[in-house]
């Protein structure tokens, strides 16, 4: 039978000479207690190491496909009226760029925002001109604005990440910062990547049938040390459960090392266990 939630919550339980219960949704204290901080734990113990079940690799770009229809009021020039179809610019997208592209994607003309007026309409300088208007959806896109400093592009981080990983290849790794960027109303991955950035990252994962065993484990301690003292008023159980998951994530690692060759990576604070 496939694992679920309360498997997991139970091998906490166990660990903690704990009686089973029989679903998430049951009522005494313990089950309230572990219904309460399951999700979050689960995910702190995705942060905390690179497991490789839940690595995802994609290509992100520096800019939105929105799904509205263009309409200018002009092809060249300064001063442009753009209208939109639906709700599409904010007042922080002065100096973005729209950009129209040909059948193959490529760009073929490009406008920098200079002035918004309400969602659907700004005024724009043209900087390459447009071949028609309207430019219907999905023939044009709406670039991210460069970051201030230290790096040339950004790039929303996916909706499913928990952390990001590398971004790079194996024989090309970059540097790279993940930042809050308050104009997008997101968190965003900064680095010197052109128009494509190779990320990998770790997935949000949520169903314990794609579990990794030993993540499991791993799980199951970190639960129990986060109910220990509440279970069992004794701190050196929570003591002794923390040691148990610090340990647990070193057979981790070599199995998973065995699955794949390592590649480097840029070592911070949040990839060191110690």
């Amino acid at each position: 039978m496939a694992l679920v939630d309360v498997d997991i919550v139970n091998g906490a339980f166990s660990e903690l000479g704990e009686e089973p219960i029989v679903a998430m949704s049951d009522t005494m204290k313990r089950a309230k207690l572990a219904n309460r901080i399951y999700a979050r734990t689960r995910d702190y113990v995705l942060r905390v190491y690179n497991w490789n079940f839940a690595t995802v690799r994609v290509e992100l770009k520096p800019w939105d496909k929105p799904a509205t229809n263009l309409t200018l009021s002009a092809l060249t020039g300064t001063g442009i009226t753009v209208t939109a179809s639906g709700a599409t610019f904010a007042a922080t997208d002065v100096n973005r760029l729209i950009e129209e592209l040909d059948a193959a994607g490529a760009m073929v003309g490009q406008a920098k925002i200079t002035a918004f007026t309400s969602t659907t309409v700004v005024t724009a300088d043209v900087k390459d001109d447009f071949t028609a208007t309207p430019v219907n959806s999905p023939n044009w896109r709406f670039r991210y604005l460069e970051p201030k400093f230290d790096f040339d592009q950004q790039y929303k981080v996916p909706s499913t990440a928990l952390k990001i990983q590398r971004v790079g290849t194996n024989a090309d790794p970059l540097k790279f910062r993940v930042e809050q960027n308050t104009d997008l109303a997101a968190e965003v991955i900064l680095a010197d990547s052109g128009d494509t950035a190779e990320v990998l990252y770790t997935k949000q994962e949520t169903d314990p049938a794609k579990f990794d065993l030993m993540f499991v484990y791993a799980l199951e301690l970190q639960l129990a040390a986060r109910m220990a003292y509440a279970l069992t008023g004794r701190p050196s159980v929570r003591k002794q459960m923390e040691e148990s998951f610090v340990r647990a994530l070193l057979p981790s690692q070599h199995a998973d090392s065995q699955e794949g060759t390592l590649p480097p990576m840029w070592a911070d604070d949040l990839t060191i266990v110690r």
